[in-house]
Order: structure tokens, then sequence, then C-alpha cells
């Protein structure tokens, strides 16, 4: 049960029904909103009763929550949102420029190194 979505997801959010006879009319209700919403990408999880909402924008997830509320009339307990692409530096890497114009009298010049490498820990916003 997913829609198809421009790009990749980068946020994530966990939700499941609040009563449990609920269960079966989030799932239909989720399956209708990813027919209708192609920014959403829904996925399941059977055994853990869990749906996991993905977009690119926070917007996206709170519009589908706000249609289950408001027009699906289901109450649902929601997790925290969670980044799921993140780009990071993967490993050390140099570069070197110079930037050399003469131009008549006084030239310009710059020199430039730079070195990049990943850090021992990854700090999440």
């Amino acid at each position: 049960m997913s829609g198809s979505s421009k790009g990749h997801p980068i946020l994530q959010l966990v939700i499941s029904a609040t009563d449990g006879a609920d269960n079966d009319r989030l799932q239909t209700a989720l399956a209708e909103i990813a027919i209708q919403d192609p920014s959403v990408r829904i996925k399941m999880r059977p055994q853990e009763r869990l749906f996991i909402l993905q977009g690119r924008a926070k917007s996206d997830l709170q519009s589908v929550y706000d249609r289950l509320r408001d027009v699906y009339h289901l109450a649902v307990n929601v997790g925290l949102l969670d980044v799921l692409f993140l780009e990071t530096i993967g490993k050390r890497a140099e570069a070197e420029g110079k930037y050399i114009r003469q131009t008549g009298g006084v030239g310009n010049y710059g020199h430039c190194k730079l070195r990049v490498e990943p850090r021992a820990f990854l700090l999440l916003l």
C-alpha cells in the first residue's frame, strides 16, 4: 500500500489506531489516502499493527493526520517524526584550486586547499 511521490521521502512518522478495533478502518483509510495523495508513501507492519507514513515535508504527513482525524474520524497514536534520508561525508577527500588572473597591472590570485572527512559520530537535528 504505497503511493508514488516525486523524489525519495526524507521524513517518517509511525502511527497506530488508538482503539485496536479501529485498526481495519485505519488500514482502509490509509489505502484510500495513498491512492489520492502521491506525495506520501504508506507502509504497513501488520504484526505490530503499525503504519509508517513517509513524505518529503512535514506538511505532507500533517495533512494525512488531519484527514484521518477530520474526514475518517479516527483517533491515532502518533510517534516521533524521524529523518529517513541524511547525506553525509562518507570518506576523507582533499582538493586544491588556484585562481590566477592578470589584467594589465595588478593581478588577482587565490589559492585554496580543502579537506573533508567523516566525523566520529552523527548529530541528528
